[in-house]
């Protein structure tokens, strides 16, 4: 069997497109980065105000937050609201097993100056900008970092 392909060669044309598209986002991208774009700036903005929680998943499927030395949970999220949270803590926990670090340390709540809201693990260096999961799920965390501020 020979190549189906073999009497029917890439049209000149195509070739010279995809060249040309190519070099245009090369070119693009060199002008924006050397013209002084800097893709990380926004994440780079400084700290107004952070909350350091312990987050708890519970058996319902609810997620009891706790802060420092406070009897009992200062908020309860949901088990409908709590979705997404959940996977974060999924994926957070599965890093502080992989090096070894104690599951029960709190998490950092961080808003910047610029307004993001992240949730940041201090023993991994993890910071997941909670923004880019959409207005529902800042809102879930936007609810326990007031929660959070107002049992200080």
């Amino acid at each position: 069997m020979g190549d189906p392909f073999e009497d029917k060669p890439v049209p000149r044309w195509t070739l010279i497109t995809a060249g040309v598209v190519i070099a245009i986002t090369i070119t693009v991208a060199a002008t924006a980065r050397y013209g002084g774009y800097d893709p990380g700036a926004e994440r780079r903005s400084p700290v107004v105000a952070s909350e350091d929680v312990a987050l708890v998943v519970q058996p319902d499927g609810s997620i009891s937050v706790l802060k420092g030395s406070r009897p009992g949970p200062i908020s309860l999220v949901p088990p409908d609201q709590s979705g997404f949270l959940r996977g974060i803590l999924t994926s957070l926990e599965r890093e502080r097993r992989r090096r070894d670090l104690p599951l029960g340390a709190p998490y950092r709540l961080v808003r910047h100056e610029n307004g993001r809201l992240a949730l940041t693990d201090p023993g991994t260096g993890m910071d997941i900008d909670v923004g880019s999961f959409g207005p529902t799920s800042t809102g879930v965390v936007n609810g326990l970092f007031e929660a959070a501020k107002a049992h200080d």
